[in-house]
């Protein structure tokens, strides 16, 4: 019996599978991310930085730099010892881009709570918004470059 007998063609079986590996890709990016989540929620810098490749960097929104996996680590270990000590965050995914079988491109809105100032005093909730490429090697999916960022105004116009 071929498949045609059923009115469903080879091709549709090939565009079901394929739309069935993007879905699979797709919750594999959204573990992943919620993973990072968990771990910033739980100020765990390793777990932080498990979600980069050893090859990923991170650009923070204040300009730190962080190239390769240990100087991540290193970052988010020295934000949560200071001002992101008792910190929270919270990430929504407005568009998740699989841009071919191996790189997605995420943008997110977040939400950081708690983070203090240096005399201790809670700040307001900083809310940037992250662009993420994400590359799958060996199965797996995580985060090649990070670009968290805070939008300003437009020049001329009032704050």
């Amino acid at each position: 019996m071929s498949g045609s007998q059923y009115g469903i063609s080879g091709d549709t079986f090939a565009t079901e599978a394929l739309a069935g590996s993007r879905q699979q890709d797709i919750a594999a990016i959204e573990r992943r991310l919620g993973d990072f989540v968990a771990a910033w929620n739980r100020h765990e810098p390793a777990q932080m930085a498990s979600v980069w490749h050893d090859d990923g960097d991170l650009i923070n929104p204040w300009g730190r730099i962080a190239k390769g996996r240990e100087q991540v680590q290193a970052l988010f270990r020295d934000e949560h010892s200071g001002p992101m000590k008792t910190c929270t965050y919270h990430m929504t995914t407005t568009s998740l881009r699989l841009v071919s079988g191996d790189v997605a491109v995420v943008d997110s809105e977040s939400t950081l709570t708690g983070m203090r100032d240096a005399a201790g005093k809670e700040l307001p909730p900083y809310k940037p918004h992250i662009v993420l490429v994400l590359n799958k090697r060996d199965g797996e999916w995580r985060i090649l470059c990070a670009r968290p960022y805070a939008f300003t105004s437009r020049p001329g116009t009032a704050s």
